[in-house]
């Protein structure tokens, strides 16, 4: 899930090291269904969230930035840009997982993903109900 690439940072990756530490062999469900088939919820826990608020700039140097800014104005992907998103979206997603976890969940069931721009950077907020759950 943690495709991180060039675009972590030392103290992300301390952050991300203890949250992968805590997951370490945890099999969790994550659904944005509000029941998981075939599974019975058994104890709620409460919300849990993982967010990250980021910067947009690009650590790539100003080339890659200046290639990024043609490839928007004749089209195309914007693959360090998609890249970017997706490093985010993941260590959110993380987050949300090890919240749950700490609250003694197993799985995690009606998750929404929310995104906001501000002058700031993004944020990348997850959030869902932390539930135990049995076959």
């Amino acid at each position: 899930m943690l495709g991180m690439g060039k675009l972590e940072t030392k103290a992300n990756m301390i952050v991300l090291a203890d949250t992968i530490r805590l997951l370490e062999g945890t099999h969790m469900i994550v659904t944005t269904n509000a029941a998981i088939a075939g599974k019975q919820i058994t104890a709620y826990h409460g919300i849990a969230s993982g967010n990250i608020t980021y910067s947009r700039s690009f650590d790539k140097g100003i080339k890659a930035e200046i290639k990024q800014s043609l490839k928007s104005l004749m089209g195309g992907e914007l693959v360090l840009y998609s890249d970017m998103k997706k490093h985010y979206f993941d260590m959110a997603m993380t987050r949300l997982m090890a919240d749950a976890k700490e609250k003694g969940a197993n799985a995690i069931v009606g998750v929404s993903v929310s995104e906001t721009a501000s002058q700031v950077g993004d944020t990348v907020l997850v959030i869902g109900t932390a539930v135990t759950i049995s076959d």
